[in-house]
């Protein structure tokens, strides 16, 4: 009798080491499935932290060369204003320190004339974008713009 309770106890015994046995593997699952979890959660973030930052970054580009081409167009503006001030009335010409259009105001710098040519510079500003123009002039029986640059 002494015999089966012992046979008894050891299967007892042998059945609770196997449910801990059990017990221990559930419970690292469970920490492989959280772990993998977590880790895929990460990657996900990170994921989603670098499209917004992409995006971003592409937003800031598109809206400052949008402003770059507003400044050119505005100086453009501006010196096709002069321009058209230089035919007209040459003579006070040489005195113009600006030109005020709607969008804003360009400042002429660095006129200086000989009897036909004409070079003047033009800066203008949109925003935080700056930009000036180097432009010559021949104005003869024609009027021919010789140089029109960006400096």
């Amino acid at each position: 009798m002494k015999n089966n309770t012992n046979k008894k106890m050891l299967l007892l015994m042998a059945n609770k080491h196997k449910q801990a046995n059990l017990l221990k593997i559930y419970l690292e699952s469970g920490y492989i499935a959280i772990s993998s979890v977590l880790v895929i959660a990460a990657i996900v973030v990170v994921i989603g932290i670098t499209i917004s930052l992409s995006s971003i970054s592409e937003g800031q580009m598109s809206l400052g060369l949008e402003q770059n081409e507003k400044t050119v167009f505005f100086i453009e503006a501006c010196i096709e204003e002069a321009l058209l001030k230089l035919n007209n009335d040459k003579s006070t010409f040489s005195s113009l320190t600006s030109i005020t259009l709607p969008e804003g105001t360009c400042t002429i710098s660095n006129i200086s004339n000989t009897t036909l040519d004409w070079s003047f510079r033009m800066s203008g500003q949109v925003s935080s974008h700056t930009k000036t123009f180097d432009v010559e002039v021949t104005r003869n029986a024609d009027f021919d713009v010789t140089t029109w640059k960006e400096v």
